[in-house]
């Protein structure tokens, strides 16, 4: 409760060095999470190498990191772990816990803010990497030469 009030104390006194401050940590987190990818995301950078395409890690927008940014597109793509954001085609009728629950109201509003800023978004599932990979590069293949997929229509 003490570190709480000092923080809000440093806050209201210089609002913008805090909020800088509040930035760089961020990005330092960021950039440690650029070094420690999970599979899912080192194979969805694979086959980016292999389709070409530049790649920014662990993109900062607001007060969040999302996993991929592709400058050329504008295009913030998330790497999802079937489990831990609860994929819809394994987990569809059954119970979360509350990890899931919290991690797909997060993805929600991650979608949400990226849109917002006026991004590209992308959602890409670890099943999808592991059993239809050469479909998720032709269908990386064509948002990127198209600048969207069809579903997004």
């Amino acid at each position: 409760m003490v570190k709480r009030a000092m923080a809000k104390a440093k806050f209201q006194a210089n609002p913008e060095a805090a909020k800088a401050n509040r930035k760089k940590k961020l990005q330092a987190k960021a950039n440690k999470m650029a070094k420690k990818m999970t599979e899912p995301e080192r194979v969805f950078a694979k086959m980016m190498k292999e389709l070409g395409v530049e790649i920014q890690l662990q993109k900062v927008v607001g007060k969040k990191i999302f996993d991929f940014y592709i400058p050329s597109k504008n295009m913030i793509v998330e790497v999802d772990g079937d489990y831990w954001h609860a994929n819809p085609l394994i987990y569809e009728n059954k119970e979360l816990n509350k990890t899931q629950l919290r991690n797909q109201k997060n993805d929600k509003y991650k979608e949400t803010l990226a849109k917002g800023n006026g991004y590209k978004f992308e959602r890409v599932w670890e099943y999808d990497l592991k059993n239809n990979y050469k479909e998720q590069k032709k269908r990386f293949k064509k948002i990127l030469k198209d600048g969207q997929d069809k579903k997004d229509n």
